[in-house]
């Protein structure tokens, strides 16, 4: 798999996009904080993670939610 040179002939225009995969494993960040495990102090989001929704609206839900909670976490708001 290391050597492994795939060749993207096509894509498909930007309005079919949908979701990136992969990311930071969730076990490394604490829910309730969305704080690195790994790094005090670093608070990760949305499609940073590996989580991945199905169509219609849940990635953009799990960003926002996300976001929202790292915000009020980073800045305090959040007992640990």
């Amino acid at each position: 798999m290391k050597s492994y040179e795939a060749i993207v002939m096509s894509v498909n225009p930007f309005a079919n996009a949908q979701v990136c995969c992969g990311g930071v494993d969730t076990r490394e960040i604490d829910p309730s904080t969305m704080e690195s495990r790994l790094k005090k102090n670093l608070y990760l989001t949305g499609e940073l993670l590996d989580v991945d929704g199905i169509c219609g609206g849940y990635n953009l839900q799990f960003a926002w939610s996300s976001g929202a909670l790292a915000g009020r976490a980073a800045a305090g708001e959040v007992s640990r």
